[in-house]
């Protein structure tokens, strides 16, 4: 079972578990491309594209950040492409999809 994250603030989660990851677009960087859903292979990796957030205001990034996991089998593999963002081995993936709440789970870093 291989396993994808996603970065997310906490203030994001009301919209997420009522419409699904990717169904309302909040871009955290400019570069991101519309329809597109970041992945990556690693929490830690996801969580800090989330601290580095470029384009978000205060009260959303002071909200708190949130690792959602899913199983990249609930994933269509159809909908999967390269992260075109990343110059360099980032083990990044965009996801052309909507990922419905009931198939993500909150990552839970048990140091």
């Amino acid at each position: 079972m291989a396993v994808l994250y996603h970065a997310t603030f906490s203030a994001r989660l009301p919209s997420i578990r009522e419409h699904g990851l990717g169904a309302r677009q909040f871009k955290n960087w400019e570069i991101s491309e519309d329809g597109k859903l970041y992945f990556a292979t690693d929490p830690y990796v996801a969580e800090s594209f989330c601290e580095a957030a470029e384009d978000v205001e205060n009260d959303i990034y002071d909200s708190g950040i949130v690792v959602l996991q899913v199983d990249n089998s609930c994933l269509d593999p159809e909908l999967l492409c390269p992260d075109g963002n990343e110059k360099e081995e980032c083990n990044t993936i965009a996801y052309k999809g909507i990922v419905p709440y009931e198939r993500l789970h909150i990552w839970n870093d048990d140091k």
